[in-house]
């Protein structure tokens, strides 16, 4: 139900009709392990969740005929996992600029910076230095469909304290995204 709420509010917090574009996008994945910058093994973790963006910037002219979107996204994930015979469960919020560089007419890279909440300090192996943390992701993704509308994201996310605290555990998912343009 708080899943829900959120996404109310993230949807009446942006009116699309003002915006130059704004999506909305269904998200599922999985945890890693501790092979990228993560501190512990979380390949058990499932993720799912929803995510709306808008663009503030849209289709800046860049360099070799490609462009440049800034936008800011709001997204809140469900994380789902057993760890010691324990089913767990915590949600995670998070608000994040991303600059999008379309290398091609459907193709795209997205780089994110922001913020996130998580719902507790630890989750399975990684314990967190508190719930306020960054919130990063690359992503290549394409855009199909009629007028381009539909987009498909593959999408790396990685939340940390930035090494503003010590130690900096992190939470790294990988997750595919399917969205919406209107």
């Amino acid at each position: 139900m708080r899943f829900v709420l959120y996404v109310l509010l993230m949807i009446s917090f942006f009116s699309y009709k003002t915006l130059s574009a704004a999506s909305i996008a269904i998200s599922s994945g999985t945890g890693l392990d501790d092979t990228l910058i993560q501190s512990g093994e979380i390949s058990s973790t499932s993720a799912n969740g929803l995510l709306f963006s808008a663009d503030l910037i849209d289709d800046f002219p860049f360099f070799f005929d490609t462009k440049l979107d800034l936008s800011v996204e709001l997204a809140g994930y469900q994380l789902k996992g057993r760890h010691n015979n324990i089913n767990e469960e915590m949600y995670i919020y998070q608000i994040k600029p991303k600059l999008r560089w379309h290398f091609d007419a459907n193709y795209y890279f997205d780089f994110g910076l922001g913020f996130a909440t998580l719902e507790d300090d630890q989750w399975e192996e990684v314990k967190f230095n508190g719930t306020t943390n960054f919130a990063m992701s690359f992503a290549l993704g394409m855009s199909f469909g009629e007028e381009d509308q539909l987009f498909l994201d593959l999408v790396y996310n990685h939340y940390s304290n930035g090494y503003t605290r010590s130690p900096n555990p992190g939470l790294d998912i990988l997750t595919l995204n399917l969205g919406y343009v209107f």
